[in-house]
Parts: structure tokens; C-alpha cells; sequence
């Protein structure tokens, strides 16, 4: 079953009135052609702006879509994605869009520890929102696809998509392998904990540096539940990315092949105009709370979510994660080594998760696939149900956020 609104026209069917070019169907600004909505002098310099940069008339002719990308070589979770926007564009093209890509900061909060840069971090969320919001205000496009991996920089893109509020889908850029050593499966979190074991002469100097050697041998998202994998299931769970995207691991082939998928299924979104706020709503945020829970999520979720759910004018208290702790138990254990994203992924990721906890879910929700929720779950199956527990014999009881209120904080 299709979840869509009133088709949007295509370019091709946009006419000249008023100075404007508007689509045919001109009810509402929601029904305009975003690229077009300029005036008519406006309109013929970007034309010639854009064919300096070699595009031509066929290519101006079709939906715009702007390309968010986060890439720079000091984030190992976003080092890729240079190489993830070409196959963003293939899909693009692919579909009938133009892609036109630009670039903004992503701090990495690791990179940030133990330095004053930590407290440029929780800034750098808004800093980007605003940015992109910037660039897609200032250059009138029909669509965005935003990529991005980690910490803060999710959050932050979601934030501007809902801002925005033009049709948009994320493509997070995938997990870290893990690492080996001395027969076990590591990752970045044990060189912080080893460094004492060595500071004390428990680990030799030599043993120590090939700690530090194995711990993050691919790119992509620190290999544990830390805020980058947590908002990265998050982005999945409300619909703003394709099932799958979230515990793809960044060096898959799988991923650049969805990534060309997202570029098509981003055009179609333009053309069906469905937007952030159409997918993220309260029920899709409500369920994005509830895999949280499952997922033993990073408690930086009550930054964001909080921050994401103002963009969309919408309020849920923060008694709320109380209740879904009580209701959504934890399935999934990562953050305690019990096991990997590589697991996670393996059994089905978030959409194993989600199967899972159908029962207290909405289903009804739409996603960036325009189908519903429910849709996407019928085939779905838990691949490995030792890693992806079931409601009725869950890792823990509760999930594992609780709101504290007091004479403190009354409000929690």
C-alpha cells in the first residue's frame, strides 16, 4: 500500500504567471516548484549561472536535488562519504534529477576529547542545521539527500530537514568494523579502557600499540551504541533513511548500492511530495524513542530528540521515556561488548528491532519509502534472534533511560 499525497508535476509542466514560475497546480507554496519559485529574471540568470558550471538545458529541466554532504579527512566516520555522494548522484541521474552537492563542517567528538575542542562540540549541531538550512534557502532546490555518520552531525541534518521542510532522505554512512585483539573483537571505546591496564604495566608497551593499531581498522561510525550508531538507528526508525541503511557497515558494497538507491528515491519523493514533516511526526518520533530503548541508546538522545521535535513544532515530555521504558524492554546489547554492530547488522539491524516490537509500534506511519511502516515490516525477520532478543525474553526488563524529577528539577 502507497502512503502518498497528490503527485507534484514535473518540471516540464511549469508555467510562466505573475512573474513566477509556478507549478500548474499553485493551491499552496507546498505545491510550487522550489527551484522555479524566483522571478522570472531570476530565473534566466541562474540558468546561465548553472551552464557555467557546464550543465544544459536537459539537465535544468529536471528536479534539483541538493546533495548535503558532511565529508572531510578528520572524522574516520565520514571520510567516505565523498565517494558515497558519486553513488547518491547515479541515483539521481538515474531517476531523472540533477544533483548539485556542497559541503559542511562535521567536528568529530572523539578527535575533541581531552582538548578545549569539546566545547565547540554540542555547538556544532545548531551550527550546521543552520548551515544547510543557508544553502538550500539561498540556492531554491526540489529535494535533499543529507549524508552523515556521527555524533552530532545527524542530529544536526535531521534538524535542518525538518527546518526546511522540503523532500529530503538521509544516508548515513554506515559502522566501523571491529577490531582483533589477543583473540577478542575490539573497538575504539578499549583504548580508553586499556590505557590504565598500560599506565599501571599490565599491558606492555608493544601490546598496548597494537591495541591502538586494530581498533578501528575500516572507516565509518565508532563500533558501539555511542551517539553515532544511536542516531544513525534513530534516522532509520522515524523513516528518514532506507530500511537497512543504519547497521550497513561503511565498507559494504552494500551501501554505495543504497546510496543509488536513495538518490532515485529521493526524486520520487519530489515528485510525490512527501516531506520530513509528513514522516517525522509524533508517532514516527514516538517509535524512533522506542528502538532507542531496544537499542540501549546513547543518552545524548535527550539532547537531540528534544531539539529535533522543536523544529517540527511538535512537544513530547520527557515523563514519556519513562513510560517507554516500562513498555519497550532492551533487545539489543552492544554497549557492554556483549556483542557488535557487525552482530546487530547481521541479524537484521533496525529493522529486526522494530519487527520485534511490532505490536507496540505505529504502523501506520509513512516512510522516505513511501510505504508504511507496517509495509516495510511484513517481510522482515529477526535473522539471529541470540543478538535481537524478543519482547518476551528481552536482554533487560526496561529499557534504559529513566527521568529523574525533584525538588532539583521538577520537570526532570
Amino acid at each position: 500500500m502507497l502512503l502518498i499525497q497528490k503527485k507534484r508535476q514535473t518540471h516540464s509542466e511549469v508555467t510562466l504567471k505573475l512573474g513566477y514560475f509556478m507549478k500548474t497546480n499553485k493551491n499552496t507554496n507546498k505545491n510550487k516548484s522550489n527551484s522555479h519559485d524566483v522571478a522570472e529574471d531570476a530565473y534566466y540568470l541562474r540558468k546561465s549561472l548553472y551552464k557555467s558550471m557546464g550543465y544544459d538545458d536537459d539537465d535544468l529541466n529536471r528536479p534539483l536535488i541538493a546533495i548535503a554532504n558532511s565529508w572531510n579527512e578528520l572524522l574516520p566516520g565520514h571520510k567516505h562519504l565523498r565517494a558515497l555522494a558519486e553513488s547518491v548522484k547515479a541515483g539521481i541521474w538515474q531517476a531523472g534529477g540533477m544533483p548539485v552537492e556542497f559541503n559542511h563542517i562535521a567536528p568529530c567528538d572523539g578527535m575533541a576529547d581531552g582538548n578545549p575542542g569539546m566545547h565547540w562540540i554540542l555547538p556544532s549541531r545548531d551550527i550546521i542545521a543552520a548551515s544547510i538550512e543557508m544553502m538550500v534557502q539561498a540556492s531554491r532546490v526540489d529535494g535533499i539527500i543529507a549524508l552523515s555518520t556521527c555524533d552530532k552531525i545527524v542530529p544536526a541534518q535531521l534538524m535542518a530537514l525538518a527546518r526546511i521542510n522540503i523532500p529530503s532522505i538521509m544516508v548515513t554512512g554506515g559502522y566501523m568494523l571491529p577490531g582483533r585483539f589477543q583473540g577478542k573483537e575490539v573497538n575504539v571505546s578499549h583504548v580508553t579502557e586499556h590505557y590504565t591496564d598500560w599506565k599501571k604495566g599490565k599491558l606492555k608497551d608493544d601490546e598496548y600499540n597494537d591495541l591502538n593499531n586494530c581498533a578501528c581498522p575500516t572507516v565509518g561510525a565508532c563500533s558501539m551504541m555511542g551517539t553515532a550508531n544511536t542516531f544513525c538507528s534513530i534516522a532509520e526508525a522515524l523513516g528518514m533513511s532506507l530500511p537497512g541503511n543504519a547497521t550497513t557497515a561503511a565498507v559494504d558494497a552494500a551501501l554505495p548500492r543504497l546510496a543509488r538507491h536513495a538518490g532515485r528515491q529521493i526524486v520520487s519523493l519530489v515528485e510525490n511530495n512527501i516531506r520530513p514533516k509528513d514522516i517525522m511526526t509524533k508517532k514516527s518520533i514516538e517509535n524512533a524513542i522506542m528502538v532507542h530503548s531496544a537499542i540501549g541508546g546513547s543518552t545524548n538522545a535527550l539532547l537531540h530528540i528534544p531539539a529535533i521535535l522543536d523544529e517540527l513544532d511538535l512537544e513530547i515530555p520527557l515523563s514519556y521515556w519513562n513510560e517507554v521504558s516500562k513498555k519497550a524492554p532492551q533487545l539489543v546489547n552492544i554497549s557492554t561488548g556483549i556483542h557488535t554492530m557487525r552482530d546487530y547488522d547481521y541479524a537484521g539491524g533496525v529493522q529486526a528491532v522494530m519487527k520485534e516490537q511490532e505490536s507496540i509500534l505505529h504502523k501506520d506511519v509513512i516512510t522516505c519509502t513511501m510505504k508504511s511502516l507496517g509495509d516495510n515490516l511484513k517481510t522482515i525477520i529477526n535473522k539471529n534472534p541470540n543478538v535481537i532478543k524478543s519482547i518476551t525474553n528481552p536482554v533487560h526488563n526496561e529499557g534504559a533511560i529513566s527521568i529523574l524529577m525533584g525538588n532539583i528539577s521538577p520537570n526532570g
